[in-house]
């Protein structure tokens, strides 16, 4: 079932002489990225405001799964997460294969987008994300769901009627993902319910 374990990680991205860091946030049964975001610095702040922002969207997971990177082992973190009742779980040292599901995905979008472009600035770095995040999650057939989209796995147990009287309808939406800029931000859930 969706939002029963999240995993956040962050992952660098080399621009010129400097880096940009990555927030990822992937529900583990859907594989659908619920959030992320980009900042120039690896403080606590921008890996709560991706949280804060998954969680408005699309509520609180039962687990969220992490490394033992200071930036999940902070007060900050800590705080936000028994506030508002979310299980933390933490890797082992050096173990990064507890958190398969989410560096995979860092290496595919590394990859298959990261590598293969020059971004030029920053706000290039996260237009490239965002498409890149919007194809994955939209429009990339997943083996574990059998060929759905990551989106189609993680709505359809969500709210399995509502999906049932669109079929095939949720393949042609686009542009369900609301990246980390404000300016176009609309939720996956608001989208949905609108074409029912």
């Amino acid at each position: 079932m969706p939002n029963q374990v999240w995993a956040v990680d962050i992952t660098y991205i080399k621009m010129g002489k400097k880096h940009m860091y990555l927030t990822a946030i992937i529900d583990w049964f859907s594989r659908y990225i619920v959030r992320w975001a980009l900042s120039d610095t690896l403080e606590t702040a921008s890996v709560l405001k991706a949280l804060k922002r998954a969680n408005a969207r699309h509520g609180y997971p039962a687990i969220i799964n992490s490394d033992q990177g200071s930036q999940f082992t902070s007060k900050e973190y800590i705080e936000y997460l028994r506030q508002n009742g979310i299980r933390q779980s933490m890797d082992g040292k050096a173990r990064w294969v507890d958190n398969v599901i989410i560096e995979r995905w860092f290496r595919s979008l590394k990859c298959e987008c990261i590598y293969i472009s020059e971004f030029d600035s920053p706000k290039a770095l996260c237009n490239g994300i965002s498409n890149y995040i919007d194809e994955y999650n939209n429009a990339r057939p997943h083996t574990a769901h059998g060929g759905d989209y990551p989106v189609e796995a993680y709505l359809r147990t969500i709210n399995p009627p509502r999906l049932h009287t669109i079929g095939s309808a949720l393949r042609s939406l686009r542009s369900l993902w609301a990246d980390p800029i404000d300016h176009r931000s609309q939720s996956v859930i608001t989208l949905f319910k609108k074409t029912v």
